[in-house]
């Protein structure tokens, strides 16, 4: 079995966008007294997190937006 900064690792090699897997991988560093490892990957983390948000809201505005013109 991998140790859990590997598998967090990987888990981010195939999904570099989830904010959730920065946030753990934060918080193994923090237990590991790596802080700035530790703070790269919060900071990673809220980018992500934003992201995602303004990226739902576009989608969401498109998806509303088109179904409004199917109603014409």
């Amino acid at each position: 079995m991998q140790n859990p900064e590997k598998q967090l690792t990987h888990g981010l090699e195939n999904n570099p966008y989830n904010f959730k897997l920065y946030l753990e991988r934060a918080e193994l560093y923090t237990s590991l007294n790596l802080p700035v490892l530790a703070e790269k990957d919060l900071m990673l983390a809220e980018y992500f997190k934003q992201k995602m948000l303004t990226e739902v809201v576009i989608i969401g505005y498109q998806v509303k937006n088109k179904s409004l013109s199917a109603l014409d």
